[in-house]
């Protein structure tokens, strides 16, 4: 198992690139991964966000961690279940 937990908040590559290299490795090698959100990919405008929410970040991290997002769900061996929570 890989647990995707990238934190740059002033890089790009590192957030949002990263995260789609991880998991076309983790499809190459057929291991699971796991990939943490986080709530800076919602603007707070919404009165609830769930599962199926499109993200609508503010900031530059909150959109690289939702490019992030978007990459490894759409991904190789992507197989995308969501955890009921994003942090």
């Amino acid at each position: 198992m890989i647990i995707n937990a990238a934190y740059r908040q002033a890089d790009w590559a590192t957030t949002a690139d990263g995260g789609m290299h991880v998991a076309a490795a983790a499809a190459a090698v057929r291991v699971r991964l796991v990939h943490v959100s986080s709530d800076a990919i919602f603007s707070g405008q919404a009165e609830r966000y769930d599962e199926t929410a499109t993200p609508d970040p503010i900031t530059p991290y909150g959109a690289a961690k939702g490019a992030a997002e978007v990459a490894v769900r759409a991904g190789p061996g992507h197989g995308h279940r969501p955890c009921g929570k994003r942090h």
